[in-house]
């Protein structure tokens, strides 16, 4: 598709809030080259920052794992900022990278991997040798792998988004993007230094993964510093993403867990949870910003008009919407009558007209608070 930039005058952009001369994000420059090594490098300079990014993203996680390494991409990156050649321990490393610039960042997802280092400007040059170190020359020393082990194995425990990897199982079901993406403790615990190096070797190569400079960047010197850092990085091949998942058009899948809160003993939760899950476009997709108007409208944010039906009631709504091939409406209530959830939901699913409104027209006051 063709898009046609329209050029405004200086009086057009003061009166939408712009002075003269500045671009929006989607006018300013983004500059992509690919290295010897197959490595694509994009740089996206935002000189009105007063931070650069420098991240590295692989494909990898649940999608590229078969069943025996599921969860292994997530133990990978917490093992990758447990030491490198020239730091001996995730101490080490972390006290470098937050000697220079603010911290690392580090996710896996559902078909990702990123690590990210957030600098000021002077401090680029340090933390991109830095990132690619940590890329290319993770140590695994077995006393940082054992206590990431444990670490992971934590997560597990605590989880926070069981009730979203339940929701996706049955979504993507027979699938591997209905795998968690922490995997299984038997998993956690069975992997070694071994499968670590291999899966190492088998994701993080220079075609399988893109380099990205953002924020108060000069473009020639970010690619100066991505041929020095990464330039080095073995090629590999990037990684396919299987077959597509099958959904089926029948009933809707439906999952209950009534496991009880193995901390508190009791014999009731304190709170039903429900997620409502609808297929929708994955960030790449062809409607992404419909999407993202779509979701902000349904419930995205204190304000909106779901929250506004349901935030007098019991209901607690929480979670965040799309980034994902899954967009679900999360909600908790007491146990019991799930009489507000309902009122919520009918509101969701058959109120809609409700929802939409002239952009001159301010939303409807909510409602007073019963005093009890």
């Amino acid at each position: 598709m063709t898009r046609r930039r329209v050029r405004r005058s200086p009086t057009t952009q003061i009166a939408r809030g712009r002075q003269p001369g500045m671009l929006s994000l989607s006018e300013r420059p983004v500059h992509q080259a690919t290295l010897a090594n197959g490595l694509r490098v994009i740089i996206a300079p935002l000189p009105h920052l007063h931070e650069a990014v420098v991240g590295l993203a692989v494909r990898g996680g649940p999608r590229f794992e078969n069943r025996r390494a599921s969860g292994l991409t997530h133990f990978l990156e917490h093992c990758m900022h447990a030491g490198t050649t020239s730091y001996a321990d995730a101490h080490a490393l972390l006290a470098a990278v937050e000697t220079i610039g603010r911290g690392l960042a580090a996710t896996t997802s559902e078909d990702d991997c990123r690590l990210e280092l957030f600098l000021p400007r002077e401090a680029l040059d340090r933390g991109s040798a830095i990132l690619g170190e940590m890329v290319m020359q993770p140590s695994f020393v077995r006393a940082g792998v054992e206590a990431e082990r444990k670490r992971v194995c934590e997560e597990q425990l605590g989880d926070d988004d069981h009730i979203d990897d339940m929701a996706r199982a049955l979504v993507f079901a027979g699938h591997p993007l209905g795998r968690p993406v922490m995997g299984t403790e038997e998993g956690v615990r069975r992997f070694d230094e071994d499968d670590l190096r291999t899966w190492h070797r088998h994701i993080f190569t220079a075609r399988n993964a893109v380099l990205l400079f953002v924020g108060d960047v000069e473009p020639s010197a970010a690619l100066r510093l991505a041929k020095r850092d990464f330039g080095s990085m073995p090629s590999g091949r990037r990684l396919g993403p299987g077959p597509a998942p099958r959904f089926h058009r029948g009933r809707p899948a439906v999952g209950f867990d009534d496991a009880e809160d193995e901390d508190d003993g009791d014999e009731e939760a304190l709170q039903t949870e429900l997620h409502v899950c609808f297929r929708a476009p994955w960030r790449g997709g062809s409607a992404p910003a419909a999407l993202e108007v779509l979701t902000s409208v349904l419930g995205d944010g204190m304000a909106s008009r779901l929250y506004g039906e349901a935030v007098f009631t019991d209901l607690h709504m929480s979670g965040q919407f799309g980034g994902s091939p899954v967009t679900n409406i999360p909600g908790g209530c007491p146990p019991g009558p799930l009489t507000p959830l309902q009122k919520a939901l009918e509101f969701l699913f058959f109120d809609l007209s409700a929802c939409v409104a002239p952009d001159n027209q301010a939303p409807p006051p909510p409602p007073p608070p019963t005093l009890q």
